[in-house]
């Protein structure tokens, strides 16, 4: 079994896990009584957002493809995840531990599609967003984890993941507490990408517009 991570373009933005693809928890924000919001058409405002934010802030997620084993004969999007400064992701203002640091990039969740459970692709997803955060001039990263018995609600990744990539809490709460990882010093044990590996997976080249190509901005407040 081969896992691939590349990330996600204007090209490849409907190669996407199947879940992540029609969630728009953290994209939309929040109706007046802190309900989810509605849409009719999850999948087509998800891919408004995402190339939203590649035309103005850069590259926002990362997919892990899996291939190689058993019936998978074609590489399968078996996990995403999307990152970006808090106002690209305005689901989470009304989180209970608090608003993510204006120094921060929120790392909104890794969506793993059933069958894939356990190859650690959260951690491989976690630690690319950390490589690129960091290559982008970003202080720190932000997230939040479920603690405590009981499946989630909301698309929320386990505290105990983050944890293991070398996140730690900074904002205390009984479910659903706010974790934070700086981007100087050590990497997790789960990295596998030197520069030119992680060049790979951006599939680095110039976004083109209409006002010509745009290099990946400096992460912070906008």
């Amino acid at each position: 079994m081969d896992v691939r991570v590349r990330a996600v373009t204007a090209g490849t933005a409907n190669s996407i896990e199947r879940t992540a693809a029609n969630s728009v928890f953290w994209e939309l924000p929040r109706n007046a009584d802190n309900s989810e919001a509605c849409c009719e058409d999850p999948a087509f405002d998800k891919q408004l957002w995402i190339q939203r934010v590649l035309m103005e802030w850069g590259i926002c997620g990362y997919t892990a493809f899996v291939h190689g084993s058993g019936d998978l004969t074609s590489p399968t999007a078996a996990a995403t995840t999307f990152f970006a400064p808090p106002s690209y992701l305005p689901g989470s203002a009304e989180m209970p531990s608090g608003s993510v640091s204006a120094d921060a990039v929120l790392l909104s969740t890794v969506y793993v599609a059933p069958a894939f459970n356990g190859l650690y692709l959260e951690h491989q997803l976690i630690d690319t967003v950390l490589t690129e955060t960091s290559r982008r001039g970003a202080k720190a990263v932000e997230a939040y984890g479920w603690v405590g018995a009981g499946e989630p609600t909301a698309p929320l990744m386990s505290g105990e993941i983050l944890l293991a990539s070398g996140f730690h809490v900074v904002q205390q709460h009984p479910h659903i507490p706010r974790y934070r990882k700086e981007n100087a010093g050590t990497r997790s044990v789960f990295a596998r990408f030197a520069e030119a590996d992680h060049d790979a997976v951006n599939q680095a080249r110039p976004l083109r517009t209409v006002l010509g190509g745009a290099k990946p901005r400096k992460v912070g407040v906008r």
